[in-house]
């Protein structure tokens, strides 16, 4: 055997080893990360509706950061300080999600879904349906969100004759 031919089958072990991980982690495991990451969806969706800092605090990491339906970057305190009390920034008077799609990967997940709100932000409507798409990670307080991205859906108004 020469020094190649010993190279390419290491390698292909190796890449072997690895792929055998990447379907092992996809098996039992995906399904209680799945419903673990379901559940803090749940969670924070609940923090929003109770306007419960101390929660929100549990679900956002420390270097969480979201992009608003604005475009407009906003760190973890900012958002706990825009919802996560009645004295906030955003007055949410209503708050539903619904999570349609979970991808998990080794130590990370993507979650989108819609979202239904009635809310102002200061004297502005910011009410009605809402896509995001949110980036948790595996840490060792367990899942937690480091990124999400906010999209108002905008609908059609009905012309007026």
């Amino acid at each position: 055997m020469t020094k190649r031919t010993g190279f390419y089958l290491f390698a292909a072990a190796i890449a072997g080893f690895f792929a055998l991980q990447a379907a092992d982690y996809k098996g039992s495991h995906a399904e209680r990360d799945e419903k673990d990451i379901r559940d803090l969806e749940a969670q924070w969706t609940k923090a929003i509706q109770s306007k419960d800092a101390a929660a929100l605090e549990l679900v956002l990491a420390s270097d969480y950061t979201l992009v608003d339906s604005n475009g407009k970057t906003v760190t973890r305190a900012q958002e706990i300080a825009r919802c996560g009390n009645g004295n906030g920034e955003v007055k949410v008077s209503s708050f539903s999600s619904s999570v349609q799609k979970v991808t998990i990967y080794i130590g990370g997940a993507v979650v989108s879904g819609t979202a239904t709100v009635k809310a102002r932000k200061g004297k502005e409507d910011v009410s009605g349906e809402y896509r995001f798409v949110d980036v948790l990670e595996r840490r060792k307080e367990g899942w937690q969100a480091v990124f999400s991205q906010l999209t108002k859906v905008e609908t059609e108004k009905k012309k007026t004759k």
